[in-house]
């Protein structure tokens, strides 16, 4: 296994077994990358477009679990590329749970008991292929829900996809620093035929100018919207001001003063249902209603000579013709 610590803009970490390869691209963030394998047997390889995975490699492996006790578990972490097939047998004292993990997000947040995880077999004798559906680190997990502790002896049979070697611009077996405008694409191979074989490979990398320009600009972006988010706080607080202020001691017609009161008429100092007298006119006479209850009628008239009723406007009786 190669253990792989990216320090710079961009890090990452890798495990990179035996017989398998691992992709780094320089991409945006980063102008070069400094890969120091040390007395490690490990093979670089560079490229000018990203590789494909064309290669097979077959490594096995058995190892053997003295105890997991109740509730307990033990792993192994395998980085896979996509595509590659692992094949598990086991034999246990007692019935185990078999689980794999393609993210080790997924896996801590299985471990720490926040989340379930149904097992791909549970069985004390079984075996198991799985196929990875992406290029991870992937996490086997031998779990104990039996009350009883137990033993696992476990034989292993990775098919590892590799990348292919033979299309790199170059390889290099020691330490190297390359720029991205050579090799934006890196790939580590780790040759060694037996799975458990491990090498540790420190690399670095040194940002780009697109990096350092990001690095600046969200900074000066933040201290941009927070001058613009207090502008505009202040205008919309005089703005307010404004609306609230009464037109009181403003100029009005000829020199007048005017000011909005319940009651009053807009433009006006009269009241609307009281009759003002101004010079050379008379007020208007305001009709009685016809619904006032005060409302009287004329007294009726009869002749002074029959007694037959007469109206306001008669002169003579029509009755009897005596003048009335």
């Amino acid at each position: 296994m190669i253990s792989l610590a990216i320090a710079g803009p961009a890090q990452n970490a890798f495990v990179i077994e035996s017989g398998s390869s691992q992709l780094i691209s320089l991409g945006a963030t980063r102008d070069s990358i400094t890969i120091s394998p040390g007395s490690q047997d490990v093979e670089i390889y560079g490229y000018s477009t990203a590789p494909s995975l064309t290669w097979e490699n077959t490594r096995s492996t058995s190892y053997y679990i003295s105890e997991i006790i109740n509730n307990d578990y033990h792993y192994k972490e395998i980085n896979l590329n996509k595509g590659s097939t692992v094949q598990i047998s086991w034999l246990a004292s007692y019935s185990i749970q078999l689980l794999i993990f393609d993210d080790k997000s997924d896996f801590d947040s299985w471990s720490s008991g926040d989340t379930d995880q149904n097992p791909e077999k549970e069985s004390s004798s079984s075996s198991y292929t799985y196929t990875a559906q992406k290029s991870s680190n992937h996490f086997i997990v031998f779990y104990n829900t039996y009350y009883e502790d137990t033993w696992v002896d476990v034989d292993m049979t990775i098919n590892f996809k590799v990348h292919d070697l033979d299309s790199a611009l170059t390889m290099e077996s020691s330490e190297v620093t390359w720029k991205k405008s050579d090799y934006p694409y890196v790939v580590i191979y780790n040759p060694s035929t037996h799975l458990d074989d491990t090498a540790q490979v420190e690399t670095s990398a040194t940002a780009g100018m697109i990096a350092i320009i990001i690095a600046l600009a969200i900074p000066a972006l933040v201290i941009f919207l927070i001058i613009r988010l207090a502008q505009g706080a202040e205008k919309k607080k005089q703005k307010m001001l404004m609306m609230h202020q009464t037109p009181m001691n403003q100029p009005y017609g000829s020199g007048q003063v005017h000011g909005y009161r319940p009651g009053q008429v807009a433009g006006s100092n009269v009241q609307p249902t009281q009759n003002t007298v101004t010079s050379g006119t008379q007020p208007a006479k305001q009709m009685p209603s016809q619904t006032q209850s005060d409302y009287s009628r004329p007294t009726p008239r009869s002749c002074g000579y029959c007694g037959a009723g007469v109206s306001s406007k008669d002169k003579f009786c029509m009755h009897c013709g005596n003048s009335v």
